[in-house]
């Protein structure tokens, strides 16, 4: 028997709600904005909701924010080492969450080099520029496909205590790679994921 658990948290005039599958805790579902005009809720399809007063990101970075990870997925760098604009698209909707809720821990990933650099390490670049603090942000820099990411960011998760993720990605490869990700967690923690447009 399944037990399912719905809370609710009222932020800006909105209700968010997020339903637990205590027999599955990795398949934890949400419905709630997001803060970046760039993307949009896997779950509800929400347009996200530019940051300010009343903004909500994902409710995974409202329960726990000290344990929740923003790990933002990579995609193929140019051969000179400049970003494709699918990566750019993801890095503007995961600045907004990481801006918004200081707390969160990111992982960057990709390993595959391109002028000398991984796309892991390019994105904790432009994160840096655009203001996350270095330390906050860690590069997962070994993987070459989205199952090599959530095997290796497991390990990371683990090692650091995480308690639930939230995936950012395109929308044609979020519903993959959330299922590679609670793969790779075994149900140990709740994951989501926000798109970008």
């Amino acid at each position: 028997m399944t037990v399912v658990i719905a809370l609710g948290v009222v932020c800006g005039g909105w209700m968010h709600t997020a339903a637990i599958a205590s027999a599955n805790p990795g398949a934890a579902l949400e419905s709630t904005r997001s803060v970046s005009p760039d993307c949009r809720d896997v779950v509800s399809g929400h347009t996200c909701t530019a940051g300010g007063p009343g903004a909500a990101g994902p409710l995974l970075l409202r329960i726990n924010p000290f344990g929740t990870r923003i790990i933002v997925l990579g995609a193929a760098l140019n051969h000179d080492g400049s970003m494709k604009p699918v990566l750019l698209q993801r890095l503007r909707a995961a600045l907004p969450l990481a801006r918004e809720v200081p707390q969160a821990r990111v992982i960057t990933t990709g390993g595959l080099p391109r002028h000398g650099r991984t796309e892991a390490q390019a994105m904790k670049d432009w994160l840096v520029v655009h203001g996350i603090a270095p330390v906050r942000i860690t590069p997962e820099n070994r993987s070459r496909t989205t199952v090599e990411n959530a095997r290796n960011c497991a390990r990371i998760l683990s090692a650091s205590g995480s308690t639930g993720v939230v995936l950012v990605t395109s929308p044609n490869h979020i519903t993959r790679a959330m299922k590679d990700f609670r793969r790779a967690v075994g149900g140990a923690m709740p994951i989501t994921g926000v798109t970008s447009r």
